[in-house]
């Protein structure tokens, strides 16, 4: 996937921030069907009523299992490309990205 395509081109904190861009990614479209429902089905194509509607909540599920996972994310991305766990990155996605420094 990416990760093999960028190669070593990515800094460990730019693949520590792998779990949370998925978090982020999973929440936005999410974000994205739920509105369009709300606005009429008018930009994802729906074969029924109410189908937009629940692939908004099939994501915002898929988020809470993305969150309760991501101890194990973060350590398994991390392992694969060789690098050690901060605390500050499992703590809390506002903190998931930052480096040893606290910048993000």
């Amino acid at each position: 996937g990416f990760r093999c395509g960028a190669g070593a081109t990515l800094t460990r904190d730019e693949v520590a921030c792998f779990p949370l861009a998925t978090e982020t990614i999973t929440f936005e479209l999410g974000m994205r069907f739920l509105t369009d429902h709300l606005d009429g089905d008018r930009y994802f194509r729906v074969l029924r009523e109410g189908q937009n509607l629940d692939r908004a909540r099939v994501h915002f599920r898929l988020l809470e299992s993305l969150e309760a996972a991501k101890k194990r994310l973060l350590g398994g991305v991390l392992d694969a490309a060789g690098a050690e766990i901060f605390p500050a990155q499992i703590e809390g996605s506002a903190t998931f990205c930052c480096n040893r420094q606290g910048n993000l």
